[in-house]
């Protein structure tokens, strides 16, 4: 999940970030920069590792009162803010690669059982 590398994605915006524990402690925050695409978020602070987490590995993601939040599978939360004018189109960008990313996990997975399936009962 983490590792060190660069932003190549085509959507990237600044900010901040906090890092939460499953308890709700802030186990980092800072500076950031965050691009995304259809599959992937990568949050790379002023200093520390990346980050990067595949969309379909989000447990939810919320955008309300200018401010985003990553649930991720370990229960940690990534909390986005302050990004200013571009607040809107990340939300925005960033929720619709999200749900894509979600609605085609689950397609996959229901076509596979659907296959699996088809072919047991032959």
């Amino acid at each position: 999940m983490r590792q060190q590398g660069r932003l190549t994605e085509v959507n990237q915006y600044e900010g901040k970030f906090e890092l939460l524990a499953p308890s709700g402690s802030v186990t980092e925050q800072g500076a950031c920069r965050v691009g995304f695409d259809d599959e992937k978020l990568t949050l790379v602070p002023e200093t520390g590792t990346t980050l990067v987490v595949d969309l379909g590995d989000l447990d939810t993601l919320s955008a309300a009162d200018y401010e985003l939040r990553a649930r991720l599978y370990s229960g940690e939360t990534v909390r986005l803010r302050q990004f200013g004018r571009s607040y809107e189109e990340l939300a925005k960008t960033l929720v619709e690669c999200y749900r894509g990313r979600t609605l085609n996990a689950c397609c996959s997975r229901t076509w596979r059982k659907s296959t699996v399936s088809k072919r047991d009962s032959h």
